[in-house]
């Protein structure tokens, strides 16, 4: 974490405090503290799925359904971490003058909850028809969710002292939070491919011709109470002019209703020609999209509002949401087995076109507001490669590379002005690669023994969309060692026992995983990756 040294717009008053009640260091630190009890947070995932199956004459019948649930209590304290009960920034209980006058007394802890459940149908039936020169699929998919996140009753979000411009004493500023989320999606896709390998080049063309239709429906409604408050000390607390309410009326949210339909065709073309019984090459183009959606971050109700907390009138809040994405894609690659099928190599060159790119930005001078508009083209394009090598009965070598080269090439504000310059593509790092090496040391009848090790690179990437973040979110490039030593398949009680030690980052390599430079106290604060870990794994399998 470093110094606040820019400006920190609407937490400008606050910065000087926060910053003094803060730890700031370019490395990783063992620990840190905070001013209030660090709760626990909770997760817990259900899951099930279901695959049915049906032969017939004419091809096969399937059906595939699925059902999860989510429900995600989180607590977060992101304070200076120097244990400071005057800087705050956690959602832990409060007692002042803000809660006396708002409340009728002090707000309690609040851990927001996120609650989720989603169903999915999908039906398919494939065969084969012109004496098997033609291989088909086709099929429904049906996807439905619903999820409320609850952050309430209204309870501390966020305090420190503060200097408020023509107050002559020591102020304290609170903000006070309550917000209720609720979203209804629904999902209807009908789609469909084709393969047909027509009489010709002794059979070694494949042409792959595929289509889907796709409908979606998108509903939110949102409740939010966000509240300013400024705190007199040394006043009588009693009197009525004891703090100053700097509400602002505009981020009052009260069972706000938004709702959107969605309609897309994407359709897709594969030629592939296999050159050999082990060497294939080919070429596709695929569309896609995204559908659009609403931003429960977004600070204004709907575009009638005027400006923004950052000054800047986008013409649309959360009840005008944001539309869809669209991709075209074209990839060409070689898939291939050589050297008596002992060497693999899968490799493709690629490229992406964006149109209507939804682009994800925080309000300049904010803590977390956030907008969502469609103003953007982007274009990717770059190499993978997926090799692997048998080098010996006994030992196995690995390599996954990928390059990759993106650019926003178009984003407009609501003037309609290119400020394509002003964004960047998001977690796009340039290179990337995992090499990794399998020995077997031993395989007997009691068991196989093997070590396997592996060494994970990530390129520097920016850490967020807009290129003034650039040099507060940019994430470096890190390698992480790993390495694992076991003894599995050994026959134990009916079943087989696998015991192996391992350790991942073995060199401890300290490397950011998250970057973000809206808090109060710092310019920047940055998520480490796992450090140096081992441990040891016992499985048995009957």
């Amino acid at each position: 974490m470093t110094p606040p040294l820019g400006n920190k717009g609407q937490a400008e008053p606050i910065k000087e405090h926060a910053a003094e009640q803060s730890v700031f260091s370019k490395k990783r630190l063992d620990s840190l503290a905070t001013g209030m009890p660090l709760e626990e947070s909770n997760t817990e995932i259900t899951g099930h799925a279901i695959t049915l199956t049906a032969n017939f004459d004419a091809g096969e019948f399937k059906y595939i359904g699925a059902y999860r649930e989510l429900s995600d209590s989180s607590y977060a304290d992101l304070g200076g971490g120097a244990g400071s009960t005057e800087f705050r920034l956690d959602s832990h209980g409060y007692d002042g003058q803000a809660t006396d006058k708002v409340n009728g007394g002090p707000t309690d802890l609040v851990k927001p909850l996120v609650t989720q459940r989603q169903r999915s149908h999908e039906l398919q039936f494939s065969g084969d028809a012109a004496d098997g020169r033609v291989e088909f699929l086709t099929g429904a998919y049906y996807f439905s969710e619903s999820a409320i996140e609850d952050n309430s009753p209204l309870h501390h979000q966020l305090s420190a002292d503060a200097r408020v411009p023509g107050v002559p004493f020591r102020t304290h500023a609170v903000n006070l939070l309550s917000q209720h989320y609720e979203i209804d999606n629904e999902a209807l896709a009908l789609f469909g491919q084709a393969t047909w390998t027509p009489a010709i080049m002794e059979d070694r063309l494949h042409l792959t011709f595929g289509a889907r239709h796709s409908r979606d429906k998108r509903a939110a409604v949102k409740n939010q109470t966000d509240l300013n408050i400024v705190e007199l000390y040394g006043l009588v607390m009693d009197l009525p002019w004891g703090t100053i309410d700097q509400t602002d009326p505009s981020r009052q949210f009260d069972d706000v209703k938004a709702e959107k339909d969605f309609t897309d065709n994407s359709f897709s073309f594969v030629a592939e020609y296999d050159l050999s019984d082990t060497v294939n090459i080919y070429g596709k183009i695929n569309e896609a999209y995204k559908s659009g959606g609403f931003n429960t971050r977004d600070p204004q109700r709907d575009g009638n509002q005027g400006p923004a907390s950052d000054g800047v009138n986008y013409g649309f809040g959360f009840a005008e949401g944001f539309d869809e994405e669209k991709v075209r894609s074209m990839e060409l690659g070689i898939k291939s087995e050589l050297m008596d099928r002992r060497l693999r190599i899968n490799a493709d060159i690629f490229r992406s076109v964006y149109s209507d790119m939804q682009l994800n930005f925080i309000l300049a001078g904010t803590v977390a507001d956030t907008k969502i508009t469609n103003a953007g083209e982007a274009e990717m394009q770059g190499f993978e490669a997926d090799i692997t090598f048998m080098a010996t009965r006994n030992l196995l070598l690995m390599l996954s590379y990928a390059y990759l080269d993106a650019e926003v090439t178009k984003a407009e504000d609501v003037s309609g002005k290119d400020v394509s310059d002003e964004f960047v593509f998001f977690a796009a790092p340039e290179q990337s690669y995992t090499a990794a090496a399998d020995w077997t040391l031993a395989d007997a009848d009691w068991g196989r023994t093997s070590l396997n090790l592996s060494y994970n690179y990530m390129d520097e990437r920016n850490g967020g969309s807009r290129a003034e973040n650039v040099k507060n979110t940019r994430l470096e490039a890190y390698g992480v060692w790993n390495a694992r030593f076991g003894v599995s398949d050994m026959p134990f009680a009916g079943g087989n026992l696998s015991v192996a030690a391992w350790g991942k980052n073995l060199t401890d390599e300290e490397y950011a995983i998250t970057a973000i430079d809206n808090q109060p106290q710092s310019d920047r604060s940055v998520l480490w990756g796992e450090p140096r870990s081992y441990g040891l794994d016992l499985i048995y399998r009957y």
